[in-house]
């Protein structure tokens, strides 16, 4: 069980600092990924285990009858080709490709802000995504998706979201 915030997430992202995470079982991330000659799995348990909508999604996703909408398949080739320019900025980059997730996921981004190493909404409720922006992989020196995952890690083990979650349970 995650029970740590450890490094920040700018250092847990770098090689050196995410071996030192997957190598302490507090700091742990269940992805799979672990040092060499690590002797705990960092394997997590399948997902459909923690709901049940995504068994029922693997379920849709295997099942030939089913088809994508035209619409979807339109909207996933306009966010495959915004994700391919080469923006001069990352406001600029989410400014293209944020209304078409969006869109994609049926729901409105909430534009939170790092907080030191923290994510902050402007509320005190458990966020359901988090998004790592870089103009390029490994811009920054870090991996943008193993320092999402710590910064998601620190937020869920934050005690005002505790308090949060407790409300909305």
């Amino acid at each position: 069980m995650v029970s740590t915030e450890g490094k920040s997430p700018s250092e847990g992202a770098k090689s050196a600092g995410y071996r030192q995470v997957q190598s302490n079982p507090p700091e742990t991330i269940y992805d799979g990924r672990a040092p060499l000659g690590a002797v705990d799995s960092t394997v997590a348990p399948p997902i459909h285990l923690f709901h049940p909508i995504f068994d029922h999604f693997e379920t849709r996703m295997n099942d030939p009858s089913l088809q994508p909408m035209k619409d979807d398949l339109i909207n996933v080739k306009r966010l495959m080709q915004e994700t391919s320019i080469l923006f001069s900025s990352e406001k600029e980059f989410s400014s293209a490709v944020d209304p078409l997730l969006e869109t994609l996921l049926g729901h409105q981004f909430i534009k939170g802000k790092n907080i030191g190493d923290r994510v902050n909404a402007d509320n005190e409720d458990c966020l359901l995504l988090v998004e790592e922006t870089r103009l390029a992989i490994g811009e920054g020196g870090c991996d943008p998706s193993t320092q999402v995952c710590i910064r998601m890690r620190r937020h869920w083990i934050d005690q005002s979201v505790r308090k949060s979650l407790v409300r909305l349970i």
